[in-house]
């Protein structure tokens, strides 16, 4: 999925059968460098390649985690606690209209 400045997406949170959807904004990205990788996962046992964050409501949310899938239509994150973060775009017309111009 592309990430795009200052447009909404719609998250859903999944921890051990539980479901919670939720809207964001400001979704940033970002690939570990290998010796930041190597560091986490000697710190937490478990392969570690983004990290990121976003913002809604009440503050900034920051995590780090695998890129379990990214395609068109959504990006999925899983964290070293088991949490699993999905995100879609909130407008997908527009998401689709701000590709085109920007072309």
């Amino acid at each position: 999925m592309k990430i795009l400045p200052y447009h909404r997406y719609r998250f859903i949170i999944r921890v051990k059968g539980y479901e919670r959807a939720r809207h964001c904004f400001d979704l940033q990205v970002q690939g570990l460098r290998p010796e930041e990788a190597a560091h986490y996962q000697e710190a937490f046992g478990k392969k570690i390649t983004h990290l990121f964050s976003f913002r809604d409501t009440e503050q900034v949310h920051t995590y780090l985690g695998i890129l379990k899938e990214d395609s068109p239509e959504k990006t999925v994150f899983e964290t070293p606690e088991g949490r699993e973060f999905e995100f879609r775009p909130l407008f997908p017309e527009r998401e689709k209209s701000a590709e085109t111009k920007g072309e």
